[in-house]
């Protein structure tokens, strides 16, 4: 028996999956502005890995950037979580239809 390999997890994806949950459980509120500065020193990151993480953060609709204001934590409904989720699903599906003939 050999010992499972442990991928490793890049500090954006860290940062981003913190953020995120943060997020989620109301720590960080819905309209509330965030800078790359408070966030590294909540997360005790360099402000590169965070940068990466909001800017996913961004694409994917939790938080929003507005060039002569900021980035804030965007509003979220249930209805658009799941909307979101179920959109992620989608897209996962239709990327292993497209893999499996190329892998094959």
């Amino acid at each position: 028996m050999t010992p499972e390999q442990i991928k490793p997890v890049s500090k954006a994806a860290a940062a981003y999956d913190s953020l995120r949950r943060s997020i989620v459980r109301g720590e960080l509120r819905p309209g509330q502005r965030v800078t790359l500065k408070v966030l590294s020193d909540m997360l005790g990151m360099s402000l590169t890995p965070v940068r990466e993480a909001l800017n996913r953060l961004v694409s994917e609709g939790y938080a929003v950037h507005d060039p002569h204001h900021g980035t804030f934590i965007a509003e979220q409904s249930r209805g658009r979580i799941e909307q979101v989720y179920r959109l992620r699903g989608v897209l996962v599906l239709l990327l292993v239809s497209v893999l499996i003939p190329i892998v094959s």
